[in-house]
């Protein structure tokens, strides 16, 4: 359903760090990347929404934070929308890794960063 918080995303430009790291924090969480690209991890947490940890080289943003991620109807509307209201495009629309969407990263007028994705 579109509107809705579907995950969480940790965009990073080092997937092996981050993914040692919540391995060993949370030994409950399950990170694989069973059939997908190297540079995405998928975060299954025993219940919750889950999450992924996705490597992307562009996204050059410290201090790094994990953001909800909503799912939209469309990435170029939405964007459109954002700027409209004083908001700015911190990351373009890109393919996911595993090839199934969209994703974007925004922020509203105070900085606060969150990602949407068309799957």
């Amino acid at each position: 359903m579109a509107n809705d918080i579907i995950s969480c995303m940790l965009i990073t430009r080092r997937t092996a760090d981050v993914t040692a790291f919540y391995t060993r924090v949370f030994p409950g969480w399950t990170l694989s990347a069973p059939g997908r690209p190297r540079d995405w991890v998928a975060v299954d947490n025993g219940g919750g929404p889950g999450g992924s940890i996705i490597m992307n080289q562009a996204y050059d943003s410290e201090p790094l934070a994990w953001l909800p991620c909503v799912e939209v109807d469309s990435i170029k509307t939405t964007i459109g929308l954002v700027k409209a209201n004083h908001g700015t495009v911190v990351l373009g629309e890109e393919a996911m890794p595993d090839g199934k969407g969209t994703y974007a990263i925004i922020a509203d007028p105070r900085g606060g960063k969150i990602a949407i994705r068309r799957p």
